[in-house]
């Protein structure tokens, strides 16, 4: 039984804090499941056969930050984070997000522009709500509205 105000803060705020979680763990995967559609699923590379390796190592590397790329090939990448977010994986989402000209010598072709972030923030403004409800209710809580 709660008998004063200090105890129920402190249960309503840890509920709280673990429906937040859930929501950002919700977002996580909305997220992930929006590359997959509009980053990867945008694109067909029609100079090389795709192997989705890079998209593994990228979750990999995303999974533990520190680590480096390892390729099948036996040769070692740097991790994209070497100088934080600075450093390569910066320069890999902006290729990404605004594309790239001329990348293929040979043919000229360039990797077009894929904008899934914006595009995901947007969409994220819009499914908030949802994802924090989600994340009450399963705390417990009785959301109204």
């Amino acid at each position: 039984m709660i008998t004063n105000s200090a105890e129920f803060s402190a249960i309503i705020n840890m509920a709280v804090q673990n429906a937040l979680e859930v929501a950002i763990e919700l977002a996580y995967e909305d997220l992930q499941k929006c590359m997959d559609e509009w980053l990867y699923g945008a694109y067909s590379p029609v100079d090389y056969q795709r192997t989705y390796a890079l998209k593994e190592e990228w979750i990999r590397e995303v999974n533990s930050i520190s680590a480096s790329i390892q390729f099948e090939e036996g040769g070692t990448h740097e991790s994209f984070f070497g100088e934080g977010y600075d450093s390569l994986g910066n320069d890999l989402l902006d290729v990404l997000q605004k594309g790239y000209k001329g990348y293929n010598a040979k043919t000229g072709r360039d990797i077009p522009a894929r904008p899934f972030f914006e595009k995901w923030i947007q969409r994220a403004d819009k499914e908030a709500h949802k994802w924090i409800k989600k994340g009450l209710i399963a705390q417990g809580l009785t959301v109204i509205g």
